[in-house]
């Protein structure tokens, strides 16, 4: 089988169209296709590294709450504590407080039985020594019979008066 001319012609001819075929899509690939693609490309890096400045930015952030929480958890122990040592100090002062208090009532109580006490003397007083009087004044009279033991009894009731 021979190859005839024009179908060589032909054949060289549908190479070539298909060579400048080639050549075109290569011109449009490298004109439109590679800068899409480049610019996606920077895109996607773009957004990656967003993603890791965004991801960078939530560990500090994660690690700056961390710190806060246990600075947080510190000074809630000190202030618990503190809170405790006031708290145990109101009570010992409340204690002391009804100790002192219960010492004073103690010694109210102890007072107001004396002067109980005194003001029932007194009112005992206030009966027996005028009745002692009259009695003594009475023994008196019969003892020394009429005017000295008068003188001598009114003496002894001036002295005890004063």
């Amino acid at each position: 089988m021979l190859i005839d001319g024009s179908y060589f012609l032909y054949v060289l001819f549908k190479l070539t169209l298909f060579g400048l075929f080639i050549i075109v899509m290569y011109k449009l690939i490298v004109a439109f296709v590679v800068p899409y693609l480049n610019a996606e490309i920077l895109n996607i890096k773009k957004d990656a590294k967003d993603l890791e400045d965004k991801m960078d930015l939530l560990n500090r952030t994660r690690k700056s709450v961390e710190l806060k929480i246990e600075n947080q958890k510190k000074e809630l122990n000190y202030l618990e504590n503190k809170i405790n040592l006031w708290n145990n100090n109101l009570l010992q002062k409340k204690n002391k407080h009804e100790q002192e208090k219960q010492i004073i009532l103690n010694k109210v109580i102890e007072k107001r039985k004396i002067q109980s006490n005194n003001i029932n003397i007194l009112n005992l007083e206030k009966i027996v020594i005028p009745e002692s009087i009259k009695q003594a004044y009475i023994e008196i009279e019969k003892i020394y019979d009429g005017g000295k033991g008068l003188i001598l009894t009114r003496e002894l009731i001036d002295k005890i008066k004063q």
